[in-house]
């Protein structure tokens, strides 16, 4: 054995899962999720778990894949040895085996079949990722639409299913046709003219995008870019209608709303003259009953008044409250004439008292008051006053100014 020279004991090695670990993450950061195109080899449908372990391999190359159960289940078909097909999924390690393997998270076959599904999903999530399909996007359908705009072609079932059916349940409806190819090679672009034209001119209040049944290739131009993009753009409400039920294509998806078939979407947006009619007679019982309700509570309350003693005897009622406005009369001009004695009584208090602090009532009895001539300040005291020294004496009619001979104290 080699002489580990003392490393048991200092971490200078990984463990398996640790390596494993490692392992793993290189491969998820760098590899991440792809699409794998592929032989099938050894398909097996586990039971009861529902998953789906196969692997891919070409000419040098063999990885074994996964297929869970809830993706499995909606596979479009069966999957069989042999057959090439495109896989979508992340790239991880078993660590149990320490193998790495390919999660697969959707599958197609890899003819032209596949391919253009493959595309068809790849331009769903572009346009998924851009808000396309967004539920918040989606505006309600007019209830009473007068005019019906349609784009489909004018000579297919669609069109005749729907003036057929619209005109039965709301006959004011007037439809306007903007014809367009609805299969083959350039349909698109005569579709995304016809949407155009018709939402420019502003002619229709909701708008029906469509055809009838056919194959996958006959609706495919339903989920061409150019006409997705068109719809979403539409200021005018869109109801797609292409192909069945069954059918589903991105057009569906981008519109206002979607029916399953061009009849189920004249049903839609044009109302049922019958359940309107209903509904009008409905609210016209309800309406008479709320006035005639109205009324009886009207003629009840005319009736009390017919017969109350203002309206039976007016010129009483009348006398009675001449009577008492005189009263009232009598008695403000009692109270008025008391308020205002007293306010006068009040108000000559307050002037005698007024009178009785006013200075010039003092001095006016014989009294005097002595300012410092200079200073101006009250002399209230003998001892203040100096021989020679001149004051002010203020009477009741003047003032006089004054020398202080001999100031004394009374004794």
């Amino acid at each position: 054995m080699p002489d580990n020279g003392g490393l048991a004991h200092q971490a200078f090695w990984l463990t398996v899962s640790q390596v494993t670990e490692r392992v793993k993450d290189v491969i998820q950061r760098s590899v991440g999720e792809v699409w794998v195109q592929g032989e099938l080899s050894g398909v097996k449908l586990h039971q009861p778990s529902g998953h789906l372990y196969f692997s891919l391999k070409d000419e040098a190359c063999l990885i074994r894949a996964v297929m869970f159960r809830r993706h499995a289940t909606g596979l479009p078909f069966a999957p069989v040895d042999g057959e090439m097909v495109l896989a979508y999924g992340r790239v991880t390690v078993f660590e149990r085996q320490g193998q790495y393997q390919l999660v697969v998270e959707d599958m197609v076959p890899a003819g032209a079949k596949g391919l253009a599904a493959l595309r068809l999903e790849l331009l769903k999530a572009k346009l998924a990722a851009e808000g396309l399909f967004d539920p918040s996007r989606k505006r309600p359908l007019p209830r009473f639409p007068l005019a019906l705009g349609v784009v489909t072609s004018p000579t297919g079932a669609a069109i005749s299913d729907i003036i057929k059916v619209a005109t039965r349940r709301w006959p004011a409806v007037r439809i306007v046709v903007s014809p367009a190819v609805v299969q083959g090679e350039g349909a698109s672009g005569t579709i995304v003219k016809a949407i155009e034209i018709l939402d420019r001119a502003n002619l229709v209040d909701v708008m029906i995008v469509g055809r009838g049944g056919g194959g996958r290739e006959d609706l495919s131009c339903f989920s061409d870019e150019t006409v997705v993009r068109a719809i979403a753009a539409c200021r005018t409400p869109v109801v797609s209608a292409v192909g069945h039920e069954v059918d589903m294509t991105l057009a569906d998806l981008a519109a206002d709303a979607r029916a399953s078939t061009p009849s189920a979407a004249a049903e839609m947006v044009v109302p049922e003259r019958r359940d309107i009619e209903v509904q009008v007679g409905s609210l016209t019982v309800r309406a008479k009953r709320a006035l005639s309700a109205h009324a009886a509570v009207m003629r009840e309350q005319v009736r009390r008044l017919a017969s109350s003693h203002g309206l039976r005897s007016p010129r009483n009622v009348v006398q009675q409250r001449a009577v008492r406005v005189d009263d009232l009369t009598a008695r403000l001009r009692v109270a008025a004439s008391t308020g205002v004695r007293l306010h006068a009584r009040t108000v000559h208090a307050q002037q005698e008292r007024l009178r009785a602090l006013d200075p010039r009532a003092v001095l006016a009895r014989g009294y005097a008051l002595c300012l410092d001539h200079e200073t101006r300040t009250i002399v209230n005291s003998v001892r203040a006053l100096a021989p020679n020294q001149t004051v002010d004496v203020i009477l009741s009619d003047g003032e006089a100014a004054c020398q202080v001979t001999r100031p004394s104290l009374f004794t």
